[in-house]
């Protein structure tokens, strides 16, 4: 996060926009190579008996990734002049090497975690996730720092990405005591035969994620699309629900395993309002400040994209839980697979539909139209997905979903967000200081004021989801 609000602030829009769909399509060719092969060391790594199985696993998947990690960065490099024509963007073709190279290494560093938390070496893994992140804000800082030109710092970047690469190999040998390389058949057949179809349910995801954006960086120039790349960005808010969901996940499996399931869902139910409390004021907050955050991230520049920015807010609304956990759960996955399919045919439509609509209404905010078929799809994938877990436990919906909970936590979080908007307005216009500032006295002031209010709901499901009940 911090090295996006040094590059968008110090990086004309541009160059940022440019760096943005360089991103975006390594995102997705990861994704369409990569996706599941890291989740495979768990499975493959429980089956291993000895170390020498371990090792010979080891050898073996660093074989497999490393030809997957050069066969995407081939294919990216090869799709360029396609990719250059749709986005309408000359300047791709000065980072081809990005392109070639940052897939490699991605690919190769996606996995290394688990081979860490395998040999139970934390310290380890929080040493080289934290080297490898100062270096690339480092790189940031000295571009910045002697005004390097943007192209300058890519060759940097990427050549630091490549080093980092061949350290991994070696960080391997260390844990592993083998050199990474090996073939045996049997076992890559085991390891694609595992990977793949995973692979096409993480794909689908990501290019729904993906989807606004791609749409948007073929319509419009490059430098709205640098402000939509950033204003479509959601903050790390949906860590908390991932939090949460890591602490009550575990008993909600348990529960459903052993045929309680309406314990389970009342277990799920609460941890669904505790996340809502919290994340409904985040969002609250981001939409009644969304132009001085944006001008703190990202600087005044991006300002333009402040209307997106609210719009993708509101999709915060439903990362409260992951609304799968039950389906998960009972093994359908294929029918999670089928929603996510579901959900980006629908995406698209309304991509396409929203944009062209609004275009012809008013062209000046043709950009909320992706950016409210993202809120739309979201909303109705999250809600098929808990419809049926209904069907499949037999319960009410609102056993799982807690509706009348959360409209009285909505509208007391609209309640506050209308008067201190207003506070802050009125402060704007009456003190003559710094508009960011102001706006932290006035939230620090919300915060206490809300988090009084619901202490005591908040401090009782939190004691409960941590005791399973």
């Amino acid at each position: 996060m911090l090295n996006t609000m040094l590059l968008s602030r110090f990086r004309t829009l541009e160059e940022y926009g440019t760096y943005s769909q360089i991103m975006m399509i390594c995102t997705v060719t990861i994704t369409f190579f990569s996706a599941g092969f890291s989740q495979c060391i768990n499975y493959f790594w429980g089956k291993c008996e000895s170390e020498k199985e371990k090792q010979k696993f080891a050898k073996n998947y660093y074989t497999v990734i490393t030809f997957i990690g050069i066969l995407a960065g081939v294919v990216t490099l090869l799709m360029l002049p396609i990719l250059q024509r749709y986005f309408k963007n000359s300047l791709m073709s000065g980072y081809w090497y990005v392109l070639l190279i940052y897939p490699i290494s991605h690919i190769l560093n996606s996995g290394v975690d688990r081979f860490f938390i395998a040999y139970r070496k934390a310290k380890g893994l929080l040493a080289f996730r934290v080297c490898h992140s100062l270096i690339i804000l480092s790189e940031t800082i000295l571009a910045v720092s002697l005004n390097l030109s943007f192209f300058k710092y890519m060759i940097i970047y990427t050549v630091s990405e490549m080093i980092f690469s061949v350290f991994i190999y070696l960080w391997i040998k260390i844990l592993t005591g083998v050199i990474p390389f090996g073939c045996d058949k049997t076992l890559v057949k085991s390891i694609l035969k595992f990977a793949v179809p995973m692979a096409v349910a993480s794909l689908i995801s990501t290019i729904n994620i993906e989807m606004d954006k791609f749409l948007v960086g073929g319509l419009v120039d490059t430098e709205t699309m640098a402000i939509y790349s950033n204003a479509a960005r959601e903050l790390p808010v949906y860590i908390l629900s991932t939090s949460i969901s890591s602490v009550t996940m575990p008993f909600v499996v348990k529960k459903i395993a052993e045929k309680k399931n309406v314990d389970a869902v009342k277990l799920w139910r609460k941890s669904i309002t505790l996340c809502f409390y919290l994340v409904s004021f985040c969002v609250c907050v981001m939409f009644v400040f969304a132009p001085q955050i944006i001008s703190v991230l990202y600087s005044d520049k991006y300002l333009p994209g402040t209307s997106v920015f609210r719009i993708y807010s509101l999709v915060l609304l439903f990362r409260v839980t992951y609304y799968g956990m039950a389906l998960n759960s009972l093994g359908k996955t294929k029918t999670i697979l089928r929603a996510s399919i579901a959900t980006m045919i629908i995406n698209l439509i309304l991509d396409i539909g929203l944009y062209k609509v609004i275009e012809l209404i008013n062209p000046e905010y043709v950009l909320l139209g992706p950016a409210i078929a993202t809120f739309v799809s979201v909303a109705v994938m999250n809600m098929y997905q808990l419809l049926l877990t209904r069907k499949l436990l037999h319960i009410k919906f609102t056993d799982i979903y807690p509706i009348a909970t959360i409209i009285k936590i909505l509208l007391l979080n609209i309640a506050l967000a209308v008067a201190f908007y207003a506070l802050q307005q009125l402060s704007f216009s009456l003190i003559n200081f710094d508009r960011v500032i102001l706006s932290v006295f006035v939230g620090m002031i919300w915060a206490v004021i809300y988090f009084i209010s619901v202490r005591n709901p908040v401090m009782t499901l939190w004691k409960e989801l941590n005791s399973g009940n």
